[in-house]
């Protein structure tokens, strides 16, 4: 029997800070300038962005 080897253990993401909300924030803006629509996110992230307070009318939770 030949063993695989296991991948490495998916590394959970650390709790968004106010920083990096208005980092996120800013670049939706931009998106949504250059683009003209909302910024598509994994559930997951938008759930993290809606309880760190984030401005959720720029985001779009993208359910494929």
């Amino acid at each position: 029997m030949t063993s695989k080897a296991m991948p490495p253990p998916i590394a959970v993401p650390a709790a968004l800070t106010e920083e990096r909300v208005r980092a996120a924030d800013a670049f939706a803006i931009a998106y949504a300038r250059k683009r003209g629509g909302r910024v598509r996110v994994r559930p997951d992230v938008w759930l993290e962005l809606r309880a760190a307070g984030a401005d959720m009318t720029l985001y779009i939770c993208d359910t494929r």
